[in-house]
């Protein structure tokens, strides 16, 4: 479970800041709470790096031919770095869009909010240890990444 903590906490934080754009609170307020919530994620996936490899297994099948096929997301040494660089990146982007925040227009939050959302489905991309998953991640990846331009 604390495998895909890092890309739960983006994502509840992403639909937040949704949320809270309709919401009569300050667009700095809004600004911290994704700026932690980076934080946070990025911590976690500093701790995860220095605990031993665990994952999560959602469904395990067994093939006719006797191949055991399942879906699990794992943190390991290699696919730990690429998690870490795009939690870095999101974190740029929350910082970088600091400026935009006295603007009158929406565009600033469904920007944190998409990037929240993004880097989350990238984050269960890269911890796919499986095709399967692989291939769920990538699919919730592109449905988030076209809401985002159609919506």
């Amino acid at each position: 479970m604390l495998t895909i903590t890092p890309s739960l906490l983006l994502i509840f934080t992403g639909l937040f800041i949704l949320l809270s754009g309709k919401l009569p609170i300050a667009k700095g307020r809004i600004w911290v709470v994704a700026s932690i919530s980076g934080l946070i994620s990025w911590a976690i996936l500093i701790l995860l790096r220095f605990l031993p490899p665990s994952g999560l297994i959602l469904s395990s099948q067994v093939t006719q031919s006797g191949l055991p096929v399942f879906t699990a997301f794992q943190f390991t040494a290699e696919n730990w770095v690429f998690a870490f660089l795009l939690v870095t990146v999101l974190l740029a982007v929350v910082l970088f869009e600091a400026r935009f925040l006295e603007t009158q227009n929406e565009e600033p939050l469904q920007i944190l909010a998409g990037s929240h959302i993004l880097a989350a489905a990238g984050l269960l991309a890269v911890t796919a240890n499986s095709d399967r998953a692989f291939s769920i991640a990538w699919g919730i990846f592109d449905l988030i990444e076209l809401s985002i331009v159609f919506i």
